[in-house]
């Protein structure tokens, strides 16, 4: 089943432009669109092909960060660039630190092999990527939407390749451990107005039974399914929706037994 990554990749209270400014002028890479930048003869020799090698990588203190991320930009295939979390008339517009975002930086780097560094100090430092790796998880997103509805008939939750970037710091504090994180998108109605559809959900996968009330993500007969549960004083679990048009739904204790609980809701995101 295919899945619809329309929509903004997020990073955690949209801290990642402020930041990387901040290490971008740390580092003594300008940001400053006058700085001095590759002479066109000297751009058009060291434009790589799409493919190219990307550790061969041209002196990047004699460019600007904008000129970094498009010459990176430009060892990805167009075709292979709709995982990076913006449009691709977004991507080439991007010419300082300023206009760019730490989570489409790290996925960039990810599908071509550069190191991170590169892009931001114009040198490879295995120092500044190993802080920015300490920084930030690499969430995957799971290759099946969630049905807040009447149930979305999925295969069996596998990992893709696209991955949404979030601090780690911020994860904890929602009682995450980042190894277990994972994002899918939420469709249907159901879970409205809690969860809209479309909506990014940050679900933790190392929570397999239902530990209290609470949102989670759920697989019953074939279907990947969004509800609020709770557990009643029978031993019944009660999928309730947030929309009132949908009536609740009752396991009774005798077929708990076929209700998989695969993760807890944690977060959710949506575009406005």
């Amino acid at each position: 089943m295919s899945v619809d990554f329309r929509g903004t990749a997020v990073v955690s209270s949209g801290e990642s432009q402020g930041s990387l400014t901040i290490m971008a002028q740390k580092s003594g890479a300008s940001t400053d669109k006058s700085v001095a930048r590759l002479s066109a003869a000297e751009k058009d020799d060291e434009e790589p092909a799409p493919g190219a090698d990307p550790f061969r990588l041209p002196d990047g203190r004699r460019m600007s960060i904008g000129d970094r991320f498009q010459y990176v930009l430009r060892l990805l295939p167009v075709e292979m660039r709709e995982g990076l979390g913006r449009n691709e008339k977004t991507l080439r517009t991007w010419k300082d630190a300023s206009d760019m975002s730490l989570d489409v930086i790290f996925a960039l780097c990810a599908k071509t092999g550069t190191p991170v560094s590169w892009i931001i100090e114009g040198r490879v430092t295995m120092g500044a990527a190993r802080e920015m790796a300490e920084s930030f998880a690499y969430v995957p997103r799971l290759y099946v939407e969630a049905s807040a509805g009447n149930g979305l008939v999925s295969p069996e939750m596998s990992d893709d390749a696209d991955v949404v970037a979030f601090r780690s710091a911020w994860l904890r504090k929602l009682g995450i451990n980042p190894r277990y994180a994972r994002a899918m998108f939420a469709r249907g109605d159901s879970m409205w107005p809690t969860i809209n559809d479309g909506d990014l959900l940050l679900v933790d996968e190392s929570i397999t039974s239902v530990v209290d009330d609470g949102i989670y993500i759920i697989v019953s007969q074939g279907a990947v399914r969004v509800k609020r549960l709770q557990v009643r004083r029978d031993g019944s679990i009660l999928l309730k929706s947030d929309n009132t048009a949908y009536e609740p739904e009752v396991v009774p204790a005798s077929e708990i037994e076929d209700l998989r609980v695969a993760a807890r809701v944690r977060w959710y995101g949506r575009a406005i």
